[in-house]
């Protein structure tokens, strides 16, 4: 058993470690721990570095295997860290970890699909749920090149305030039951 961790957040692990020395220019993040106590720190969790025209990530532990098996917010908050550090994302949520957000395009509109994730439905233990605790609220960002028309919240049909600056439209959700879609009107 080891632990690993991210902004002096560590969780228990079972899992092998692959222990690396990192190239100059190459960025470290997160680490390896042999205690849960930061000052027995083994060596970094995972590595970006330059490759090409872009950039490749390293993690160097199944950190997938770990947070299926035994879900911790430090499991989420490593692949979520990775993540923006390799992509910049076209919408940010903040309020919540537990809101997915699938972006598409339908007859010249922007459409955001808030996704509900909290909960223990991805637990193989569980057989059912009766409870999904709502979110919110949440504060979106989402680049956009140019100022939208409207938003909307749907299935409400709900107008959304917003407001565009730097090319970002920023707004907030009270709160997010299960599933909305909020709008872009170009």
């Amino acid at each position: 058993m080891g632990y690993f961790g991210f902004d002096d957040d560590l969780t228990g692990i079972k899992s092998f470690y692959q222990p690396f020395q990192p190239l100059p220019g190459t960025a470290v993040f997160g680490g390896v721990y042999a205690e849960r106590d930061s000052r027995f720190r083994t060596g970094p969790l995972a590595s970006i570095a330059r490759l090409g025209k872009g950039q490749i990530a390293g993690l160097y532990l199944n950190a997938g295997d770990a947070q299926f098996r035994r879900e911790t917010h430090v499991g989420r908050r490593v692949i979520a860290g990775l993540a923006q550090r390799l992509f910049s994302p076209q919408v940010r949520v903040a309020g919540s970890q537990f809101v997915q957000v699938a972006l598409t395009k339908k007859a010249g509109k922007t459409m955001l699909n808030l996704i509900n994730m909290a909960g223990n439905h991805g637990n193989q233990a569980v057989f059912s749920t009766d409870d999904i605790p709502p979110l919110g609220p949440l504060r979106i960002t989402c680049r956009a090149t140019r100022k939208p028309k409207q938003l909307t919240l749907q299935p409400d049909n709900k107008p959304v305030a917003f407001t565009y600056k730097n090319n970002e439209i920023s707004f907030t959700i009270s709160s997010l039951a299960l599933h909305s879609i909020v709008v872009i009107n170009e």
